[in-house]
């Protein structure tokens, strides 16, 4: 079908359809478009089968000015996706409220910040509540059968400061004392430590509960040998050194009986 044998209004809508496209260069100029208002009665000459063999049938035949076939089949089409500029206003507003740009639009990305300042993060494991319960309910039965060990290491204590030995009962005794105390103190240094927030917080509650838990064990000592609070404090530190010799011994001991049992071992073997 010739170009020039639509109407101004198809002619517009097929040029700018292949505009779109970028196809717009073979239509012919617009200033050669029909004109926009054509005598009544106006019918368009029947193209020549000859000179267009490929002409849809549906479409042959005269053609009234306006609304054509091809305008109502092409109408119809998907839409051409158009790019809106940025500083189009939206669907509804009209153009005179467009407001130019302010700094209140800027919105600045301001960067991540971190959520928690160094030593505010916890990450410290502490028992769980369960557990604590069941230290509380085992520190009486640790502080009785404990202590017949403590008592000893408290005599070997006292015989080192004060060059004699404590009575036993007497030593058994301070020792469920300092037991049954410092296990107290202990306790609630976890609970303290479990309510922190921070791994700051938490070495703050033990280390509190520790210092004070030593204080109290030198001040039993003290009050249950009747010493002076001096005296007091280099029994508690001969109670350590006696406890890492104790311990050093029976590290001894089972290696002792390791390398026995190995080299016996090797001996059958051969």
């Amino acid at each position: 079908m010739p170009f020039g044998s639509l109407s101004r209004e198809d002619q517009q809508y097929i040029r700018a359809l292949l505009t779109a496209r970028g196809e717009g260069h073979t239509c012919p100029p617009a200033e050669n478009d029909n004109p926009e208002f054509m005598p009544m009665g106006f019918v368009a000459p029947e193209p020549s089968p000859v000179e267009f063999p490929d002409v849809a049938p549906d479409l042959t035949g005269p053609r009234i000015a306006g609304k054509t076939p091809l305008h109502e089949q092409t109408r119809n089409r998907p839409p051409v996706e158009v790019e809106v500029p940025w500083d189009a206003p939206p669907d509804g507003e009209p153009l005179a409220e467009k407001k130019a740009p302010s700094n209140r639009d800027v919105v600045a990305i301001q960067p991540a910040t971190e959520t928690h300042v160094a030593g505010s993060k916890r990450t410290l494991k502490l028992p769980e509540p369960a557990q604590i319960m069941a230290m509380a309910i085992a520190l009486p039965f640790q502080a009785g059968i404990g202590s017949l060990i403590g008592a000893l290491i408290l005599r070997a204590s006292t015989s080192l400061v004060f060059g004699e030995k404590l009575p036993y009962g007497q030593a058994y005794f301070t020792i469920v004392l300092t037991t049954l105390a410092t296990g107290c103190l202990s306790i609630l240094g976890l609970s303290l430590a479990r309510a922190a927030d921070s791994d700051l917080t938490i070495l703050v509650a033990i280390t509190g509960t520790g210092i004070v838990s030593l204080i109290v064990q030198i001040a039993i000592v003290a009050k249950m040998l009747d010493t002076t609070f001096g005296a007091a404090i280099l029994v508690v530190l001969a109670m350590c050194f006696v406890s890492m010799m104790v311990v050093l011994a029976i590290f001894a001991i089972v290696f002792v009986l390791v390398l026995l049992l190995f080299g016996t071992g090797l001996a059958l073997h051969r």
